[in-house]
């Protein structure tokens, strides 16, 4: 597998930098070399939204499951009714 290296002096090793370019309004995520400081990527830095999904998730997702087992026991509770009254 061919390893990373910086186009300008060869390291192998790289580091993420925010910085706000100018007359840009919004941070950007640079992706450099540790040593020169070549630039060999660029990322939009993510939003405060887009990281808290997963914590977000994370507590809906208890009482969904037990909205589902709830649900689980109504839906078998009619099936037995149902049978009773329908044989």
């Amino acid at each position: 597998m061919a390893a990373s290296q910086c186009i300008k002096c060869g390291n192998r090793f790289f580091e993420s930098v925010m910085k706000i370019p100018i007359g840009s309004p919004r941070r950007v995520m640079f992706i450099q070399c540790s040593v020169c400081g070549g630039v060999v990527g660029v990322q939009e830095e993510q939003s405060q939204t887009a990281k808290k999904i997963p914590e977000h998730f994370n507590q809906l997702q208890e009482p969904v499951q037990s909205q589902v087992k709830t649900q689980a026991v109504i839906r078998s509770d009619i099936d037995t009714v149902l049978k009773l009254l329908y044989g």
